[in-house]
């Protein structure tokens, strides 16, 4: 992790994990992650961050013969334009893509590209209320499952004491329109259809600083 005050910072984070074993050879593999993030501070009114990740993992599911390795690839790019000390406007693009190497699973590949906008208001020098909508396309790979649209819209508020803790409460929606361009025939009831749920969600993180 690096940083230079006010300007520039980029960390990143990786585990690699080899596994073998003396009588399931079969689960033999590598695994592990890197995720790295970036982002350069122009002005005051302008942040741009980079992000990138990559997750190796195996499944282990039915049989012990039946282990497949997953691949998993993020990228994204984003900006925060800040026109005032109380508005702040983030506008990010997010790539998540799925692989599998064995053929029995490859229907389970697809790719994802997101594009999200999120307008913020300072009410209190520690409250912050924002709306965040978005739009995301899913590219499946294989001829199993569907393409799919999906439209988000959030509205959360986020509460933060000091450089300690934020705690934050979002409710929103999140409409799904799937293609038909599977296959699987009726066997997926909800090709050409589209699905609205709802979506919340509460969370925070806690930094502890023992300088």
């Amino acid at each position: 992790q690096a940083k230079q005050a006010d300007q520039w910072s980029l960390k990143a984070e990786g585990q690699y994990q080899r596994n073998n074993y003396k009588s399931l050879k079969a689960y033999n593999g590598n695994e592990g992650f890197f995720h790295a993030n970036a982002s350069y501070t122009f002005s005051p009114a302008l942040t741009a961050r980079l992000s990138a990740g990559y997750d190796r993992s195996y499944d282990r599911v039915r049989e012990v013969k039946d282990i497949f390795s997953n691949s998993q690839y993020r990228a994204g790019a984003g900006a925060t334009i800040s026109p005032s000390p109380f508005f702040d406007l983030d506008a990010d693009y997010r790539f998540f893509a799925q692989r599998r190497e064995q053929d029995a699973v490859k229907y389970t590949e697809y790719d994802e590209h997101t594009f999200a906008l999120r307008p913020s208001y300072k009410i209190t020098p520690n409250t912050k209320a924002y709306f965040e909508a978005s739009v995301s396309k899913v590219d499946t790979k294989g001829s199993w499952y569907t393409d799919s649209t999906n439209y988000g819209a959030v509205f959360g508020l986020a509460w933060q004491y000091r450089d300690t803790a934020t705690v934050y409460g979002e409710a929103g929606v999140v409409s799904m329109h799937f293609d038909n361009n599977s296959n699987a025939g009726s066997l997926l009831d909800y090709q050409d259809k589209s699905k609205t749920l709802p979506k919340i969600r509460v969370g925070g993180t806690l930094a502890i600083n023992t300088d």
